[in-house]
């Protein structure tokens, strides 16, 4: 999911599992993505280009977190990447 310039929510409950990778980035005005089922995200890209970002992705427990940009690993301006209240999962 990538430059949506008026892009300001993403829902997914029902989403459990990616097969390759799981991008979300470039997407300026994004707030809250919500992937609260993803278990198994394959390569995992959050865009650090997404400063108000509160995503949860808070049962996320195999797959790997990339390190490349634009993902936030490799920035300084690391979006909110949890899960609210959560008590598994990698942002927990």
């Amino acid at each position: 999911i990538l430059e949506n310039e008026n892009l300001k929510k993403i829902s997914l409950p029902q989403l459990t599992t990616t097969n390759d990778v799981f991008g979300v980035f470039s997407n300026t005005i994004l707030t809250k993505l919500c992937a609260s089922k993803l278990v198994n995200g394959g390569w995992v890209c959050i865009g650090g280009d997404q400063p108000f970002l509160d995503a949860d992705l808070s049962e996320l427990v195999a797959g790997s977190l990339s390190s490349f940009f634009p993902c936030y690993q490799d920035s300084n301006a690391a979006p909110t990447v949890c899960g609210a209240g959560g008590t598994t999962g990698l942002f927990s």
